[in-house]
């Protein structure tokens, strides 16, 4: 990796709306490509957006290895995950 980068903040708290469109690409696609690359910890942030949350779940249960991956209702505890990740 050109950065180093193995960790990563995703805060959804100001997605809106259903983007479950996106979600098989980036399930089994974008996600499994951050992994190959070095990407060890992903913190996920919910949207408060009943809508966006369950695009977010639908991405999950298209992921075959979650193993990288928690998920959170807000960011200090996505932080705190990732620091001791």
């Amino acid at each position: 990796m050109e950065l180093n980068c193995t960790k990563v903040l995703n805060d959804n708290t100001n997605v809106e709306g259903i983007w479950s469109g996106a979600s098989r690409w980036v399930g089994q696609d974008w996600l499994p490509r951050m992994q190959a690359a070095g990407l060890e910890c992903f913190a996920w942030v919910y949207s408060p957006s009943a809508f966006s949350r369950l695009s977010a779940d639908k991405t999950l249960n298209c992921t075959e290895d979650q193993s990288f991956i928690r998920t959170f209702d807000d960011i200090e505890a996505a932080s705190d995950w990732l620091r001791a990740c």
